[in-house]
Parts: C-alpha cells; structure tokens; sequence
C-alpha cells in the first residue's frame, strides 16, 4: 500500500530524501530545478587522496573533457564522486551523476542523459538535438560512469560543449 501523507508532511519527507539518490537513479524531469545534484551520500571518507581531488580539479577547470582511467576496483568512480561533490558550488546548474553501466546500446545513452538533467523531448527535433541545445545553455558538470563500452553514444554529451553558443559552461568527467 502506498505511502498517504498530508501535502506539507509529503513536501517534508521528499525534501529529506531527495539527495540520497543511488547509482543509476533518474530523478524526475523536473528535479534539476529543485535539486543541483543527484550525488549519492557517500557512506566513507574519502582517504589520502586530497591531491589527486586538487589536481583532477584543477585540470577539469582549463579543459571540457576530463577521463578518470584504472584497473577495475581502483576507485575512479568514488574519486570522481568526490570531484562532484566538491565541485557543487561552481555549477549553477549542478553536477549530474549518469550511470551508463546498465545501458547496453550506444543509442540510449542520450535519452538516459537527458532524463537525468531533466531535459524532455520535443516533437520539433530530435532529443539529441534538444539535449545539446540545453546543455549549452547551462552550467553543468557530467559525471558519466561506467561508459567506456558505450563510447559512441558517450560522445552525445561532449558535442555539446563544442562552440557553445549559448554561453554555458558544460564539462564531463568520464569514469572509465
């Protein structure tokens, strides 16, 4: 059965759950207004890596692009969470986490971003062109995990910051 709350205690527990979002979580469509994140709450520290966190900082800021590389289980995905995480401030329109593991055609990986940033389709042009057009508009930093066998449909998310005629500032951090 489901949950019956009162408007205002409805308003409250959603507020209280909202940021505690799991790996390949898709929030609502209009999430990115009430929300700058979908970070999930990391249950550890993250130990002895604070120049690993400044320098992947520091490079993200003169570059659009940035990959995170290593052998599985050494902890790019946890590191490029804690990029986000500290990078929060800096996005006016957040940082997204897109879990593409699940995914398995290169094709779905532009309706899984926009879901994400909560960008819907339009019947004048295709979703990948309403998604680029949105990204370079806004201020946002990409966190795609797990995208490395879906390189093709990856790319979707960087061709928006070419030009970016818009005025945004878009950059992606791929954890591979």
């Amino acid at each position: 059965m489901a949950l019956q709350l009162e408007a205002e205690d409805r308003s409250r527990f959603e507020a209280a759950v909202a940021p505690v979002r799991r790996h390949g979580s898709v929030p609502t469509r209009d999430a990115p207004a009430q929300h700058r994140h979908n970070l999930p709450v990391p249950l550890t520290s993250l130990v002895g890596r604070a120049v690993a966190v400044r320098e992947i900082n520091d490079r993200l800021a003169r570059t659009r692009l940035l990959t995170l590389t290593g052998v599985g289980g050494c902890g790019k995905t946890r590191l490029a969470l804690e990029i986000g995480r500290s990078l929060l401030d800096d996005y006016a329109h957040g940082v997204w986490l897109v879990e593409l593991g699940p995914l398995v055609d290169p094709a779905l990986v532009a309706p899984h971003i926009a879901a994400v940033v909560g960008v819907g389709e339009t019947a004048e042009q295709p979703l990948v062109t309403t998604l680029v057009s949105a990204l370079r508009q806004r201020n946002i930093l990409l966190v795609l995990d797990n995208c490395e066998h879906l390189l093709p449909g990856a790319s979707h998310a960087q061709v928006a910051g070419r030009g970016r005629p818009g005025g945004g500032r878009l950059r992606t951090l791929f954890a591979a």
